[in-house]
């Protein structure tokens, strides 16, 4: 079990949130791959068959991203002996992968606007790992 100071708890979750949600995204392609644009562009209007195949695509993107950044983030968490927020992470992984939607595809949100949601969910997942410290 590790032990950790709050403060420093907060500041290495938004450090994994900036390296797991700006570094790796934009190093792996995730960030195009999270918008149906981009799958539609690349398949030929007159390919039904790719559309089929290939047109939804864009959310398996969301939802591996949503968990992969949750995890990422939660990792502090874990490591301080908490399984239990392995179940938090899936639920903020979730909730991330419907903001970056929102973003991505119905561009409803702004990029400032997705990352204060972000750090929203960062402060609330970790203000409740500090109140069942």
């Amino acid at each position: 079990m590790v032990n950790i100071h709050p403060a420093s708890m907060l500041g290495l979750m938004f450090l994994l949130h900036f390296f797991a949600d700006f570094n790796l995204q934009l190093g792996s392609g995730m960030d195009k791959f999270k918008q149906k644009k981009w799958w539609t562009d690349q398949i030929k209007k007159d390919d039904a068959e790719s559309m089929k195949k290939y047109g939804k695509d864009y959310e398996a993107a969301i939802w591996c991203h949503g968990m992969y950044w949750s995890l990422v983030v939660c990792l502090p968490l874990l490591m301080t002996g908490g399984i239990a927020y392995a179940v938090n992470a899936l639920i903020h992984g979730f909730i991330h992968a419907l903001i970056d939607h929102a973003k991505a595809n119905r561009f409803s949100l702004n990029l400032c606007q997705d990352q204060a949601l972000h750090a929203a969910q960062i402060v609330l997942i970790w203000s409740e790992w500090l109140l069942n410290a």
